[in-house]
Order: C-alpha cells, then structure tokens, then sequence
C-alpha cells in the first residue's frame, strides 16, 4: 500500500500526471494537493482491489466517502477510495508545505 501511494506522490512530484481542466492540460503539483490527489487516485484500481488493505493502512474514512459510491464502486470501494485520495493529499499537502518553510 505504501510502495503504491509513494508511486503516485513521486508522480505528482516529478510533473508526470496531467489532466485537461476545462479545455487546458494541466501539470498537477503537490502546490495544490486536493486537486494532485484527485487526479492521481484517478491512476490507480487499488482501492478496488485491495480495499481493506487500504483502510487498514489509513486508518481513516472520511465523512464524504459517500461521494465516491456509484454502480461503479460498492460502500467498501468507496470508503477505500475516499480514504486513499484523503491520504495522498495529506501527503502531498505535507510535502508543499515543507518546501515553504
């Protein structure tokens, strides 16, 4: 779990995940980290695939995980899901705001 959120957080970091926002391709970046880890979670199935394992990794699930529950992913899923996109921002976000200091 750990090597698959490094991977990702090592992707925003290295300007490798792009997204087109409104007609525009865009870099994401740990300088905005809800957004980097939006689109970055969009990269991997792993909260399909394992997604006790995620939740025993974060320990967390946020409130809004009902956001992420649709016909594509279960309760569990999204749980999951909602709680790796909320881990990777706060990695992402920790990660910005040591570079400012």
């Amino acid at each position: 779990m750990n090597e698959e959120l490094a991977s990702l957080a090592d992707r925003v970091l290295e300007g490798e995940i792009t997204e087109t926002v409104a007609g525009k391709e865009r870099t994401m970046t740990a300088d905005e980290p809800a957004q980097a880890a939006y689109y970055a979670t969009w990269r991997t199935e792993i909260y399909k695939e394992e997604p006790a394992a995620v939740l025993d990794y974060t320990g967390n699930i946020p409130s809004d995980w009902r956001e992420y529950h649709d016909e594509e992913l279960d309760e569990f899923q999204a749980m999951a899901k909602a709680s790796f996109e909320q881990e990777l921002h706060d990695y992402l976000q920790g990660y910005a705001e040591g570079e400012e200091e």
